[in-house]
């Protein structure tokens, strides 16, 4: 066992047990070579796409968080790099539940899905992959400002009240990601996942014709910013789903833009299609104006005042 794998395992074997049980072992021995080749095709077309709609932070940082073009990384080396900056690396299994995934981000740890997307979907995939995590987040995990502003978002997440309806939305949401990776390959995957979209969209109405929670409130707001935000006066693209994804990036320049406020967390999302529009933060200042403004919105009151979060 090298250094860095010993520093990884014993970092993960000290987490808390909530956490724990949410990792997953590192698998980097069973990727195959088509699964080299789809992490070297997508970062190509990726450094090809992102150069002039990515933040320079995005850009420079790719390199400073132990990723290399030409190979899957392997989670030690994320860890190692990301101990630089005062965060951690933990590897999962593709989508987790929203407050354990704040959780993680409140105490500065990224987590990073140990699958990989199919060749099929190379430029997009509702999937969390090692594409997304790893070349998406990790990246902008170089910038002070946006770590600071993770770390913070996550607290929010992890502390806001969910109701039955939010988890009932993330298992049909995880289950839906899933079959769509597989359904071009797997018969019975298609049928099962309309089956699911169905019963997404019930739940959705459900959702649109009801009180969001919290919880909710503050998951819109990391999906317009952290997964699909653009800063400042040439709108340039910071959020992982945009930095992962050739053809959503590509559409950055023709997509309509708003600019951020609280309002977003009043904005429904769908992960499996691309967004119909993006939130423009002014800068690094504004966007942390919006989240402490949705923080004192989401944060929990007693006896009609509102309760510091």
């Amino acid at each position: 066992m090298c250094f860095m794998e010993g520093c990884y395992r014993e970092f993960v074997d000290a987490l808390p047990r909530h956490l724990k049980a949410h990792c997953a072992a590192p698998r980097y021995g069973d990727y195959s070579a088509q699964d080299q080749a789809v992490w070297r095709t997508a970062c190509a077309k990726l450094a090809e796409v992102l150069a002039p709609v990515a933040v320079p932070q995005a850009l420079s940082g790719f390199r400073a968080t132990g990723l290399s073009p030409h190979r899957i990384p392997r989670i030690e080396a994320i860890d190692a790099a990301l101990r630089r900056f005062g965060w951690r690396a933990v590897t999962v299994d593709g989508f987790i539940p929203p407050r354990a995934f704040m959780t993680f981000q409140a105490r500065r740890i990224l987590p990073v899905s140990r699958s990989i997307r199919r060749l099929e979907h190379l430029d997009y995939t509702p999937a969390p992959d090692i594409v997304h995590e790893a070349a998406g987040h990790a990246p902008m995990l170089a910038s002070p400002r946006y770590r600071a502003f993770l770390e913070r978002l996550g607290g929010a997440g992890m502390r806001a009240p969910a109701r039955a309806l939010d988890h009932a939305i993330y298992r049909a949401q995880r289950r839906l990601s899933l079959l769509s990776e597989r359904q071009d390959c797997v018969p019975r995957a298609a049928r099962d996942a309309a089956a699911v979209e169905q019963r997404l969209a019930q739940l959705r109405e459900d959702q649109r014709s009801s009180t969001p929670s919290p919880a909710c409130r503050i998951a819109r707001l990391h999906w317009w910013t952290v997964e699909y935000g653009l800063i400042g006066a040439d709108a340039k693209a910071f959020g992982a789903g945009l930095l992962s994804s050739a053809q959503e990036a590509a559409a950055v320049p023709a997509t309509e833009r708003r600019r951020l406020s609280a309002a977003c967390m009043d904005e429904a999302y769908d992960i499996s299609r691309r967004q119909r529009f993006l939130y423009v933060a002014d800068d690094w200042d504004h966007l942390d104006a919006v989240l402490t403004d949705c923080v004192a919105k989401t944060a929990p009151t007693r006896g009609g005042r509102r309760t510091r979060v």
